[in-house]
């Protein structure tokens, strides 16, 4: 499997560059709960070093991120309402 360290640097870059490709446009992406962790470390400005400090996202749940002039702003992490009684929750722990 892939190190942790390699899936925050492969999912930094990738992001950056999705998000020059796309510059003042609307993107969605789809992903597993590893990737949102890395990428919530990355866009908070942690090392991956303390990506035991982020929690997981709740499994078929919506975050939003919103990107200006190369800043980044988490707008919601994990929303899950709509899930009803189909929600699931992962322990906090890497």
């Amino acid at each position: 499997g892939e190190s942790w360290e390699s899936l925050y640097l492969r999912t930094a870059k990738g992001l950056c560059e999705l998000l020059k490709k796309h510059d003042g446009e609307t993107v969605v992406l789809s992903t597993h709960g590893g990737v949102i962790k890395v990428l919530e470390c990355y866009l908070r400005g942690l090392p991956i070093t303390r990506l035991n400090e982020i929690g997981w996202v709740s499994n078929a749940s919506i975050s939003e991120i919103w990107c200006d002039n190369g800043r980044y702003e988490i707008k919601s992490l994990s929303y899950d309402g709509y899930l009803s009684d189909l929600k699931t929750h992962l322990p906090k722990t890497v």
